[in-house]
């Protein structure tokens, strides 16, 4: 009995194409995230922490200015431990402005 060897199509060749890149793109995005991906994450922590509080509205707007942003740097960022956590503070500015933002890390 012979096997035979069935070449890929042009349309399988595509889709290796993608999932390839979508690997990368995804490694390459872990491992240099950039200063508005860490920022956005930290605030998105604590925005999610704080559903139902008072401070619900000020992590909204916070993470709204972030979005809209046109430049987003970190000019500072300190881990500290705190019990079994670490507690990230985030000194950074959205275009010019400076913020500070303080999360679990």
């Amino acid at each position: 009995m012979t096997s035979q060897r069935s070449d890929p199509t042009p349309a399988q060749g595509v889709i290796g194409l993608i999932v390839i890149g979508t690997i990368l793109y995804l490694g390459y995005s872990a491992m240099f995230s950039s200063d508005r991906s860490r920022v956005r994450t930290c605030i998105n922590t604590m925005l999610e922490a704080s559903r139902g509080d008072s401070f619900y509205g000020e992590f909204r707007q916070a993470l709204t200015a972030v979005d809209d942003a046109d430049t987003v740097a970190i000019l500072k960022q300190t881990d500290a431990p705190f019990g079994a956590e670490t507690i990230r503070t985030i000194d950074y500015s959205v275009d010019g402005r400076r913020s500070t933002i303080m999360c679990a890390a």
